[in-house]
């Protein structure tokens, strides 16, 4: 198994700032997870590999092929909404916690958007201004929240695997916005979702993906979504950024984009 600094905090990240990438697409698989896991489509959980009761989505690794396209269609039919800024009442009554306890713009704010879109209320929730400044612990302060009654809990964290470790406490629906160096499943499937507009499927598409694989949460849930939908998908970086065994991912690897490029 290749090592990933798994439970290590994340970097600062020193992308350029680029409001662009705020889209109105980033709403729409965000709409998708939510009306899954806390709308009227939660009695028939997506997740076939989770053996809770309770769905999470936690890792893109925990989704098939047919549940992807599923959650994908849920985003389409979201589409039109979105585009001529209507609100639908489908989670009306519904709360969500946004238990982001890292830094993050783009994907708060794509996941309040998403969830007022849907008519549901939103709690934003930052460490800074909250009793883990005063030492509380993660596992505590989650169960605190939890006992007020909301219907879904977004974490993102800079250490690897605090949202399984919620999702193994909690008994409402954990969805991973980000995790140290592990995964970005919601990400990830923004980014599918916006790939498949242009080629319609990725099924026996060649998908290089390059910069700091070793490093980005990202990559690893693109790496394994893009791969259960038939992708054949290659990395490349310097070997400083690469994982110490990139094979292990399943995936080719080289350490010049022109080596896995057409000719």
């Amino acid at each position: 198994m290749a090592r990933y600094n798994i439970g290590r905090p994340r970097r600062p990240s020193h992308s350029t700032k680029n409001p662009s990438r705020i889209s109105q697409n980033s709403q729409l698989p965000i709409g998708a997870f939510l009306l899954v896991f806390c709308g009227p489509m939660s009695a028939a959980p997506p997740i076939e590999n989770n053996p809770n009761k309770t769905a999470h989505f936690l890792s893109t690794k925990d989704l098939s092929g047919q549940e992807i396209k599923r959650l994908l269609k849920i985003a389409g039919a979201f589409a039109p909404y979105v585009k001529r800024n209507e609100n639908v009442p489908i989670l009306k009554d519904k709360t969500i916690v946004n238990l982001f306890l890292e830094n993050s713009t783009r994907t708060r704010v794509s996941f309040e958007l998403a969830a007022r879109k849907l008519s549901a209320s939103v709690l934003n929730f930052a460490a800074s201004s909250s009793s883990l400044d005063k030492g509380e612990s993660l596992t505590d302060t989650a169960l605190n929240i939890q006992a007020m009654g909301p219907h879904c809990m977004v974490v993102r964290h800079a250490s690897a695997g605090s949202p399984y470790r919620l999702s193994k406490i909690l008994k409402i629906p954990v969805i991973n916005a980000g995790d140290g160096f592990h995964e970005h499943p919601t990400q990830a499937l923004l980014d599918i979702y916006t790939i498949e507009e242009k080629l319609t499927s990725l099924k026996d598409k060649n998908v290089v993906i390059i910069g700091d694989i070793a490093h980005s949460r990202v990559a690893r849930s693109n790496i394994f979504a893009m791969k259960t939908l038939g992708a054949k998908v290659s990395v490349c970086g310097p070997p400083t950024l690469l994982p110490p065994d990139p094979s292990s991912l399943g995936v080719n690897y080289a350490y010049r984009p022109e080596a896995l490029l057409p000719q």
